[in-house]
């Protein structure tokens, strides 16, 4: 009897075993599973730009996004957008005011230079460039910087326009003393006759606006037909060097005046051709009479 029934407890203990090792031979073991691209939950607009960067997580991307605000700045101006063409319109930017252009063309202040009072040609010159400072997009500060230096560079034209008057008047001087020794005086006093009688301040406007005033060929001729004319009694009799010392005192009070010689350095200004050719008169005039 007890060979064939086996005890009750070793039963199930040795028939466990085997169904145990079946099972585990047949049942694969279990595997981990992988955690899901978080990039594919992008817009499909920004998924390629996250793949391209090998972001890993959203925290690599703020990190990221992070260092390079630091490094770039937090305070940005967009651009106006392109049109088909590839053109910005402007007109339309909302950045101006953020880089210093006033809101509108009559809100500049044009600083005059020291001692100097606004006068109308002033006025009319910077209503004139006033619209369009502001249509370049310029900032305040950007317009003083011109203006400080076209009154820079009109001080150094009139400077150099001062010497070279002053160097042609020297050497024509000089030649006709040369030419005329002691009879210096009367030959000016006969050309300055001959101009103011014949020509007047017409043709002396037009003897500078070509630059013959102060060319002793010139001088020479006109000193010839005062002479004919004294002559044969055609000519008025007058103080040597009359004209010209009536010319050399007008001269120096425009070189004192600050409205006048604003526009007469400056070539932007709108008085500016019409001080020009004042002051090349005066020459002029200065010139064929004695020294300005």
């Amino acid at each position: 009897m007890t060979d064939i029934a086996a005890p009750a407890s070793a039963t199930p203990s040795s028939a466990a075993a085997p169904a145990a090792s079946e099972r585990g031979a047949s049942t694969p073991a279990a595997t981990s599973t992988a955690a899901p691209d978080w990039r594919v939950t992008l817009p499909e607009d920004v998924r390629p730009l996250a793949q391209a960067k090998g972001w890993k997580s959203p925290a690599e991307a703020l990190k990221s996004y992070a260092h390079l605000e630091r490094l770039v700045g937090a305070d940005k101006i967009a651009l106006p957008p392109k049109d088909a063409q590839g053109n910005r319109d402007w007109s339309k930017w909302d950045g101006w005011s953020a880089i210093g252009r006033p809101e509108a063309p009559d809100k500049y202040a044009f600083r005059m230079p020291e001692g100097h009072s606004t006068t109308n040609d002033d006025r009319a010159f910077q209503t004139h460039m006033a619209p369009l400072l502001h249509k370049a997009g310029l900032a305040q500060w950007q317009v003083d910087l011109l203006a400080q230096g076209l009154e820079s560079f009109g001080h150094q034209q009139r400077e150099g326009l001062s010497r070279q008057t002053q160097q042609t008047y020297a050497a024509s001087v000089q030649e006709l003393q040369r030419d005329w020794g002691a009879a210096f005086d009367r030959h000016l006093d006969l050309a300055n006759r001959a101009v103011r009688q014949f020509g007047g301040p017409d043709l002396v406007r037009a003897l500078s606006a070509a630059g013959l005033g102060h060319h002793p060929a010139v001088v020479r001729a006109f000193a010839r037909m005062g002479a004919t004319l004294a002559e044969d009694s055609g000519l008025p009799a007058g103080a040597a060097g009359g004209g010209a010392g009536s010319a050399r005192a007008e001269i120096q009070r425009l070189k004192a005046d600050p409205q006048f010689q604003t526009a007469f350095l400056n070539r932007l200004h709108p008085g500016h051709e019409q001080a020009m050719s004042k002051m090349l008169s005066l020459q002029a005039q200065a010139s064929v009479g004695g020294e300005a």
